[in-house]
């Protein structure tokens, strides 16, 4: 992938990048995920709305994961900045912080959230701080940007909340259906409607779920 490779990080090295969600998802890899902070670093813009996608990807990344908390910061523009970041995430008192770069693509803002983690390892030593590499160029985008362009292509564009409950609900209600039966001049019209799922029941299926590709 774009961010396969090995990075150094207060003694620890980690291969790939986090767009790999199997990575976040192995217990051999992260255990004591109710004792793992995750910190999310975004590029920072003076655009809010750009900011705020940020923070709202950081919730679902996070949300049904199993891991203590998520913090959400940036290494540049605006607030709160890396190191807030990692103060917020000490708060919690972890026994590891885990740091994943929102970037598609590794350069000198990606190398200083790394040397910035690796500054923070030396002086909290009794945390356990790793940073993975850029998001990278991960099939599932590829996949996203597809069905986007196929979308506009047809005029089908969908409203900005593929994960939202409710519009699941909707999608759902829609196998509500009808039989018609008719037999000579009498019609009789049966309607059923099958309530959609609730899509967060089981938190755990749900974000093995929200992260598989189509």
């Amino acid at each position: 992938s774009g961010g396969a490779q090995e990075h150094r990080s207060g003694g620890a090295q980690e291969r790939g990048s986090w767009g790999e969600s199997r990575i976040l998802n192995s217990p051999l890899a992260i255990p004591n995920r109710n004792e793992t902070v995750l910190l999310v670093v975004g590029r920072g813009s003076s655009d809010p709305d750009a900011n705020s996608d940020v923070y709202k990807m950081a919730r679902l990344l996070w949300e049904g994961s199993g891991y203590q908390t998520v913090e959400t910061c940036f290494i540049g523009i605006t607030h709160p900045r890396l190191e807030e970041g990692f103060r917020r995430a000490r708060l919690y008192q972890p026994k590891r912080i885990i740091v994943l770069p929102y970037f598609l693509f590794t350069g000198v803002l990606v190398k200083k959230i790394f040397d910035v983690t690796a500054q923070q390892q030396e002086q909290y030593p009794d945390i356990s701080m790793t940073c993975l590499a850029e998001m990278g160029i991960q099939p599932e985008l590829l996949s996203v940007l597809r069905e986007r362009e196929i979308e506009t292509q047809l005029g089908q564009v969908q409203m900005n909340c593929e994960m939202c409950k409710f519009r699941r609900q909707a999608v759902g209600n829609a196998a509500s259906h009808d039989h018609n039966h008719s037999n000579g001049h009498h019609h009789h019209t049966h309607g059923h409607s099958h309530p959609a799922p609730d899509p967060y029941a089981d938190v755990e299926e749900y974000h093995q779920r929200i992260w598989q590709a189509p």
